[in-house]
């Protein structure tokens, strides 16, 4: 704002302002509440949030010292575009008051010419959209009716992709929807556990509450990895039902076959159907409607995690299925069946052959395609309906046109200024 404003203006303007202090957590300013004074950022961060009208805080941006808050909303007292918290131990703020801002530019032209050519160029080079960072994506609240009608639906999808891909890895046929009256529950408290989990860690731990920087993050990462964590007992009860026909163990026992890998896998499972999701929907919103912003970003988000999740996948298909063979010995079996001997090249060292294939298994696994495929699928079909139902349920609570989480037409970035 103050960017082209010269030495001398600004030492007017100085003298009008008054120093403010903040703590850490503290609101410096409060969005939708009237503008009544122009700050200056001088010491400290300021962490900057928007709720939209689907009920959801966004990220806006991180304002350091130097950054004006409420600058383009304080000449008229509009409403404030989005929350600043100070994030650091403490903030430093000076203040002017709307009305002596104003009755600045109205005595000084030159400086009234001077901040509009500021705002101008800060226009000019701020985007117009959400940029969220992975680690700060926040959770809405959960909808658990829609979630179950969600689980319920994915669930039969799930069961046919899983059939196919364990006939993928073994060779052994299976029934495409075994013990449905098992999947189908169990389905519904597995999705309802990752979304619900999710709403409840991003509402109860705050990580700015940290003092270090490094510590904000580890919290962060654990918000995102516990669902996973926490899921993977029922998960293992799912995988269970798809092996009946090869591990005759009884399916509680058989349930606990392959849990170490298939924690790995849970983890990355619930940070594409949640975070990752929500990452890619926000950088399609700009070029999509709501509808393919939401799909796009599901299946953006299923082919990172089921390339990334494979490979524990798989691991975990080979224990159940193989209940009495160590991990090593089930890793070389994977290795054999993801990469033939005759694909590699007869000039290749003999010494060199293990670790060759074992770098192409895990770069190009067997069944890739098939797992991500049911992974784009599960992350469309969940995220889909959950959308579409809520939509239905906002148009008919309000009456009218419904704004879902990918509907909102952010204003530009610039707007917090």
């Amino acid at each position: 704002m103050f960017s082209r404003v010269s030495a001398s203006e600004l030492r007017a303007l100085a003298g009008h302002m008054h120093k403010l202090t903040f703590s850490r957590g503290d609101v410096i300013i409060a969005q939708s509440e009237g503008a009544d004074r122009l700050l200056l950022l001088a010491d400290g961060y300021a962490r900057r949030l928007r709720r939209g009208r689907d009920g959801v805080e966004r990220y806006v941006e991180t304002q350091a010292c130097g950054a004006t808050l409420s600058a383009l909303h304080v000449t008229a007292g509009d409403p404030i575009y989005a929350t600043a918290k100070c994030v650091t131990q403490t903030c430093a703020a000076y203040a002017m008051s709307t009305h002596t801002f104003r009755q600045q530019l109205r005595e000084r032209p030159h400086l009234a010419t001077q901040v509009i050519e500021g705002l101008s160029e800060d226009l000019r080079i701020k985007g117009s959209s959400f940029r969220t960072p992975l680690l700060a994506q926040r959770a809405n609240d959960v909808n658990f009716a829609a979630v179950c009608v969600a689980a319920t639906v994915e669930s039969y999808y799930r069961s046919a992709l899983n059939s196919v891909l364990n006939h993928r890895l073994s060779g052994l046929s299976s029934p495409l929807f075994p013990n449905m009256h098992v999947q189908v529950p169990a389905r519904v408290a597995y999705i309802a556990g990752f979304k619900g989990l999710r709403a409840l860690f991003d509402r109860e731990i705050d990580p700015d509450k940290w003092d270090t920087h490094p510590t904000r993050v580890a919290v962060r990462v654990t918000n995102m990895v516990a669902p996973g964590i926490v899921m993977t007992p029922i998960s293992s009860l799912l995988e269970a039902c798809n092996v009946g026909h090869a591990n005759p163990e009884p399916l509680m026992y058989r349930a606990t076959r392959g849990l170490l890998p298939r924690g790995g896998r849970e983890v990355i499972f619930g940070i594409g159907l949640n975070q990752l999701s929500d990452f890619f929907e926000e950088r399609y919103r700009n070029v999509a409607n709501a509808v393919v912003a939401g799909t796009a970003g599901s299946l953006s988000a299923g082919v990172v995690a089921g390339y990334f999740s494979h490979v524990p996948h798989n691991l975990s298909t080979y224990k159940l299925m193989n209940p009495n063979k160590p991990y090593p010995e089930l890793f070389r079996m994977f290795v054999d069946k993801s990469v033939p001997e005759k694909i590699i090249p007869n000039a290749l060292p003999k010494s060199m052959l293990p670790y060759v294939k074992a770098t192409l298994a895990c770069l190009i696994p067997r069944g890739v395609g098939v797992r991500t495929v049911q992974i784009c699928g599960s992350f469309a079909l969940l995220n889909g309906i959950i959308q579409m139902i809520e939509k239905d349920n906002r148009r008919r609570a309000g009456g009218g046109q419904p704004v879902s989480r990918g509907e909102e037409q952010p204003e530009p970035e610039a707007a917090p200024a």
